[in-house]
């Protein structure tokens, strides 16, 4: 439930933004805008977790 309600959020922040900023929703869609968005999120994650975390989260990911 955690994750779903994460995953949520974090949509909700990214689309809910930049459509609140004036942009175009089909805009955001583009597989480059994609790429950005993701890689930006998941290169902070790894900025922000020790190594122990991080292999925790590889394995909890694995589970879903």
């Amino acid at each position: 439930m955690q994750k779903i309600l994460g995953l949520l959020v974090v949509l909700g922040c990214v689309f809910g933004g930049y459509f609140e900023a004036g942009g175009q929703l089909v805009a955001i869609w583009q597989p480059a805008e994609m790429i950005i968005i993701l890689g930006a999120g998941f290169g902070a994650m790894i900025i922000g977790n020790p190594k122990h975390v991080l292999k925790e989260i590889a394995h909890q990911i694995k589970g879903v």
